[in-house]
């Protein structure tokens, strides 16, 4: 398979997936919880970092993905205090894990193989070089099946809960009223989409995955 094509496949595959939890969380209002976790799995990375061997390290994966998970809790703690809307919460947040992040990559983290640039953007043409080769067929790029496997997962969710989920997304009163648990189903937006962010960091960066989330489900 040619560079080109790996790079095409890896940025369609990239856009479709993030594109699945972008449509729920513009129309639940809660389009700042992709910038709150894009910026959120910074310190992730930067701490596993100190035990990763290379920049495919699927430990940077773990790290991720845990202060993906740490950003929901706080969130959902600050906000069951009565003193903050979720919109507020989530401000309060991600500018501190976001600081954090860039300050440890920029000094701690300086020269070594992970760069602000990268954390910030991603980089497409590095992450479509790996490519997954089995009984001599290239399949492509490992990220796309990744990404893609995580898009399937939030697809087949997002299909399964679509009714309880539409119902508490355009009338939460009523969602309420007939027992939906629309607690259960904010956390599970925000796993689908904690879930999307970390699959597609190392292609999209923190900057561009909010774009890719928000911009095709808000045109």
């Amino acid at each position: 398979m040619s560079f080109a094509v790996s790079v095409a496949l890896l940025a369609a595959v990239v856009s479709l997936t993030t594109a699945l939890p972008g449509v729920v969380l513009v129309l639940r209002r809660q389009a700042m919880l992709s910038d709150a976790l894009s910026h959120a799995v910074l310190p992730g990375i930067a701490i596993s970092a100190l035990w990763a061997s290379s920049p495919r390290d699927p430990i940077l994966l773990v790290g991720a993905t845990i202060g993906g998970v740490v950003v929901i809790a706080a969130t959902e703690w600050l906000r069951a205090r009565g003193r903050f809307t979720e919109d507020s919460a989530t401000g309060l947040i991600f500018p501190a894990f976001f600081a954090i992040g860039v300050i440890l990559i920029s000094t701690r983290f300086a020269g070594s193989m992970i760069s602000e640039h990268t954390v910030l953007v991603g980089d497409l043409n590095i992450a479509a070089m790996s490519h997954w080769i089995v009984g001599g067929y290239d399949l492509g790029p490992k990220d796309m099946w990744i990404v893609g496997g995580a898009g399937l997962v939030t697809l087949v969710v997002l299909i399964l809960a679509r009714r309880p989920l539409t119902i508490a997304t355009f009338d939460p009163v009523f969602a309420r009223t007939i027992g939906v648990r629309h607690r259960l189903l904010d956390y599970l937006v925000m796993v689908l989409s904690s879930l999307t962010v970390v699959v597609a960091f190392n292609a999209a960066g923190a900057v561009l995955v909010v774009a890719l989330m928000i911009v095709p489900a808000a045109t």
